[in-house]
């Protein structure tokens, strides 16, 4: 199937550059599938994704954010380079946010303290009904969020 609409943008993350972001995702994903309730969930998603990384930059590292909207699914990767130790750490919160059925990663993370983005990766599998992955390359961790759209 041909995409929907795709987005890649490399930038900084702080207070003038991450908004501008999360609006061009909601717009896009709103133009491209026509579908508010996807679009509301793709932004949540990748602000997510975002912060989860973002928390664990050395400045003035950089983000890359690729969204791809294709029928019937969405998929947000977002990457950086990041030191072993905040690799791990990320890789530790995406295995405890996918452990069991979305909701109760959920109310698991929300029962206990913010533990390395924990809240905000379970909070993509339930609120997003994305999966969650990572990749590691070198130095380049990636951290995947993709859904089926539902009909």
């Amino acid at each position: 199937m041909p995409s929907q609409g795709v987005l890649e943008v490399e930038f900084v993350p702080g207070e003038r550059t991450t908004h501008p972001v999360r609006l061009a995702v909601h717009n896009l994903a709103v133009l491209g599938t026509e579908n508010r309730a996807l679009a509301a969930r793709v932004m949540v998603t990748c602000a997510e994704l975002v912060e989860t990384l973002g928390k664990r930059l050395v400045p003035p590292a950089r983000i890359r954010l690729w969204l791809s909207l294709d029928a019937p699914g969405a998929r947000v990767e977002v990457s950086s380079d990041l030191p072993d130790a905040s690799a791990q750490s990320i890789d530790r919160a995406v295995r405890a946010a996918n452990q069991g059925t979305p909701i109760e990663a959920y109310t698991q993370a929300l029962a206990h303290e913010e533990a390395e983005g924990q809240l905000g990766l379970a909070r993509i599998r339930y609120e997003g009904q994305m999966t969650l992955s990572t990749r590691r390359i070198g130095r380049q961790l990636a951290l995947i969020a993709h859904s089926a759209v539902p009909p």
